[in-house]
């Protein structure tokens, strides 16, 4: 009977083990490292960039806030790691996902969010010089209209499965 028990409890630290892995793995982004920045009415949170795994290409992610009764613009950004960040957006083409570069930059409405994210508006880092490591930090800087610049040093992140691009 014993062994039945010991079976048991052998089993059940499996599970719990299991579900507690699987509890982390559900928790929301924001509890990995990122960072926050301000400068005026303009807000930057959560941001990171994602490792590099054999690719001379990462992105970086983020949430901008224009807290300001004016309207503003993410005009680039820029990084010593990086040959070129470009800013774009993921669109549907009857199914067929497509990055559109937005050379323009992105508008920030008055009092609004926006959100860089995986298959959304995010900045690709290009020509990376180097492998970026979880751990490691990243000097970026965003230019923003009339000449404003926030700069950050952003986190390098693990890939997850939401993460992973594919350019």
């Amino acid at each position: 009977m014993n062994r039945h028990i010991c079976k048991a409890t052998s089993k059940s630290k499996v599970i719990s083990v299991l579900l507690a892995g699987l509890l982390i793995g559900c928790l929301p982004e924001q509890t990995a490292p990122t960072a926050s920045g301000r400068m005026g009415s303009i807000v930057v949170r959560y941001a990171y960039v994602t490792q590099n795994i054999g690719s001379d290409t990462s992105a970086a992610y983020m949430q901008i806030e224009n807290a300001g009764d004016v309207a503003d613009r993410l005009l680039s950004l820029s990084s010593p790691v990086a040959g070129s960040i470009t800013l774009h957006d993921t669109i549907n083409n009857g199914g067929l996902m497509s990055m559109l570069p937005l050379p323009d930059g992105i508008p920030l409405p008055p009092n609004s969010t926006i959100e860089l994210k995986t298959a959304g508006l995010h900045a690709m880092l290009e020509q990376v010089k180097g492998p970026l490591k979880p751990g490691e930090t990243v000097p970026i800087a965003l230019r923003f209209s009339a000449g404003k610049v926030l700069e950050l040093a952003v986190p390098v992140r693990a890939p997850t499965s939401e993460s992973v691009h594919s350019h």
